[in-house]
């Protein structure tokens, strides 16, 4: 029984082993891998016009969308940026339509896997003045009237005009298509009037008893009938050129990387836009009404969350919707719709993990939240999910299904190290393997290499080395 050791410092684990004197293998002889050891290189993700397009479809064959990745060669040091910016493209490709609105893109890595997720936001439809899990609200009553539509004023025993009542959201908005309404129900007269709707930097948690409407960083202010919509940025306000009308439906909705403040009146199409921002879809909003005057009756405050935001998903409390019909409704609940991603590159697809170029192959997957996650894992390690030791110039009697035949393999190595850069595996037993040799076999070297599942090439770097055992045919 011999040891022998084979060493090279090859960067992909290309043995060629020379030694001083002859090896002799005599014949049928059997020879066993015992250890491996290697040092997988980093490795550079480069994309840039060549593979930097994925498609994908939420919505049917109607609403296919191409989109263009950021370009850049990203190592282990800047890969997060790669994806924080895909999720942004992602979430920003979005629009305002049913099937769209309320879903928010996740893109990263999760277990180790490139993972493209669609989650639906909860759909927040305050009924009731009492907070609950999922919102806020301080010093509001029920106001008067039918109807189960969240009607809702300020108390009326606080001080006629005041910032001291509101109602605000736990969940940040949400990041692909987001949408915040209400109505103004009624006012009896022009003083003692007044509600803003927007959205603040931060959560409203961590405020005091009174939201001032300066830190309010978008939003749209009603002051009483006779005066003009108000809108806000950065806690600045400036008049519109629309006057309100009792019935008008206020919206901010956020799309297509931009944020509209919009008015809708009941009977008249298209609503009314009183001012754009611009939106990045990451950032934070956090949505507030501040109930200001103790005449203004609000209903139907609807907002769409952040589905990946730790708050309490519930699903539940449905609300008599706005009665114009121009304003698109949030659905309820997570229904189906047609899915698919397509990577439009092969090399894309393979890069992140995916051994497929398109999901489903053909079609569309119907299904109310896409989880696309990688086939493999991702890594900017030269990485496989097992590693084939092949001896180039030992004759074994191994076969191959991926080479349609015979292959001197032998040893498979399962999963290295668990992507660690410093790989020591060693064989938990010995396995021999029968050398196909008639003759004495004598050799001055050895040739070897280590191959990924494929058989394609993978990166290494320094020294690496294989140890094997060989024994006579009856040798013990």
């Amino acid at each position: 029984m011999r040891l022998v050791r084979l060493t090279t410092e090859n960067n992909n684990c290309f043995f060629e082993s020379v030694f001083n004197s002859d090896l002799t293998i005599k014949p049928f002889s059997k020879v066993a891998l015992a250890s491996f050891t290697t040092q997988l290189d980093n490795l550079t993700m480069v994309i840039d016009s060549q593979n930097n397009e994925i498609s994908y479809s939420v919505d049917g064959a109607s609403n296919v969308k191409t989109l263009t990745l950021p370009n850049g060669t990203y190592t282990s040091s800047n890969v997060q940026d790669f994806w924080i910016e895909v999720t942004r493209i992602f979430n920003q490709s979005m629009q305002y339509t049913t099937n769209q609105i309320n879903r928010q893109w996740g893109c990263g890595i999760v277990n180790g896997r490139a993972d493209f997720k669609c989650l639906i936001g909860e759909r927040v439809a305050p009924k009731n003045v009492a907070s609950s899990g999922l919102y806020v609200t301080r010093n509001l009553i029920r106001a008067p009237g039918a109807g189960s539509d969240g009607r809702m004023q300020r108390n009326q025993d606080l001080a006629p005009i005041g910032n001291d009542a509101f109602l605000y959201i736990k969940s940040p908005n949400n990041k692909g298509c987001s949408s915040l309404t209400a109505t103004l129900l009624g006012d009896t007269g022009t003083a003692e009037s007044g509600f803003v709707l927007g959205y603040t930097a931060q959560n409203p948690n961590v405020q005091a008893t009174v939201i001032n409407p300066t830190s309010y960083l978008y939003g749209i202010r009603y002051v009483d009938t006779a005066q003009p919509y108000k809108f806000i940025v950065n806690g600045v306000e400036t008049a519109s050129v629309f006057t309100p009308i009792i019935g008008d439906t206020l919206e901010l909705v956020a799309f297509g990387g931009t944020l509209y403040f919009l008015r809708y009146r009941n009977t008249v199409a298209p609503p009314d836009v009183i001012h754009t921002v611009d939106y990045n879809h990451q950032t934070d909003l956090f949505p507030l009404c501040l109930f200001v005057g103790r005449n203004t009756k609000i209903s139907n405050i609807v907002f769409t969350s952040d589905p990946f935001y730790n708050i309490v998903n519930t699903f539940g409390g449905d609300i008599v919707l706005h009665a114009n019909p121009n304003i698109l409704p949030i659905p309820t609940g997570k229904v189906p719709t047609q899915c698919f991603i397509q990577f439009n590159s092969p090399d894309l697809a393979s890069i992140l993990g995916y051994k497929k170029s398109r999901y489903p192959d053909a079609g569309f997957t119907p299904i109310a939240e896409p989880d696309f996650i990688g086939d493999k894992p991702f890594t900017l390690r030269d990485f496989s999910e097992s590693y084939i030791v092949e001896l180039n110039n030992i004759k074994l009697n191994s076969m191959d299904a991926l080479s349609n035949g015979e292959r001197s393999i032998l040893y498979v190595i399962p999963q290295l190290s668990q992507i660690k850069e410093h790989v020591v595996f060693e064989a938990p037993q010995l396995i021999f393997l029968d050398i196909n040799n008639t003759y004495d076999l004598n050799l001055r070297e050895i040739k070897a290499r280590v191959l990924k599942d494929d058989l394609s090439q993978f990166r290494c770097y320094g020294l690496s080395t294989i140890v094997i055992i060989i024994k006579d045919k009856d040798e013990v």
